[in-house]
C-alpha cells in the first residue's frame, strides 16, 4: 500500500515535458525559418544564423536538462498516441493510449457539442481507482446513434476502463505555441 501510495504521489508533470520537446523539436528542425524572438541578435535578413541557432538548441537543451524531475513521472505524446512512465531522462515503461482526436460531435438536437481534445499541462494523481466503471456520458449514446437513457444504471458498463484509473488535478496549464 505504501509503495502504491508513494508511486502515485510522484507520478507528476504529464505533459509540460513533452510540450518542452514539442517546441524544441520545432527550433531544431527549422533552420531557414524567421523566428519571433525579441532582438535581432544573430538574424540575417530576418532569419536566425547558424551560430545563433546552435546557441539557442544550447540553451534549450539546458532549460530542457532543468525542468526534467528526478523522480518518477508521466509523458503523454498526443501526437504518436504514445504513454511514457520516466525517470530523469530514463525510461521506465511506455505504453499505447487513445488520446483526443481534435474531432467534434454535435447533439442532433443543436443544444450541445463536444470536442475531443487532450488536456495540456501539468497534474498531480490525486486517487487510483481499481476496476473503475464507465458511466457513459450523453456524447457515447449520441455517438453510437442510441437514445439517452432516462435510468441512471443504464449508463454504467464495467470492464472498459481497463485494470486502473487515475483521477488527477491541474497544477498549472501551459500552452506553449511555436513562435
Amino acid at each position: 500500500m505504501l509503495k502504491n501510495r508513494k508511486f502515485l504521489k510522484i507520478l507528476i508533470i504529464l505533459s509540460i515535458i513533452f510540450l518542452t520537446f514539442e517546441s524544441a523539436g520545432y527550433y531544431l528542425g527549422s533552420r531557414d525559418v524567421s523566428f519571433s524572438n525579441k532582438g535581432n541578435l544573430g538574424r540575417e535578413n530576418g532569419k536566425m544564423s547558424l551560430n545563433a541557432l546552435k546557441a539557442r538548441n544550447s540553451a534549450l537543451k539546458q532549460r530542457l536538462k532543468s525542468l526534467t524531475p528526478d523522480e518518477i513521472y508521466i509523458v503523454i505524446d498526443t501526437g504518436r498516441n504514445m504513454l511514457y512512465l520516466k525517470r530523469g531522462n530514463g525510461k521506465i515503461r511506455e505504453a499505447v493510449i487513445s488520446a483526443g482526436s481534435g474531432s467534434i460531435l454535435k447533439d442532433p438536437a443543436g443544444k450541445r457539442q463536444w470536442i475531443f481534445d487532450t488536456p495540456r499541462g501539468e497534474y498531480h494523481v490525486q486517487t487510483k481507482y481499481l476496476a473503475p466503471a464507465w458511466t457513459r456520458p450523453d456524447w457515447a449514446f449520441i455517438e453510437e446513434g442510441e437514445a439517452i437513457p432516462k435510468d441512471p444504471r443504464k449508463r454504467v458498463e464495467e470492464g472498459v476502463l481497463g485494470e486502473s484509473g487515475l483521477a488527477t488535478r491541474t497544477s498549472r496549464l501551459f500552452i506553449l505555441q511555436p513562435a
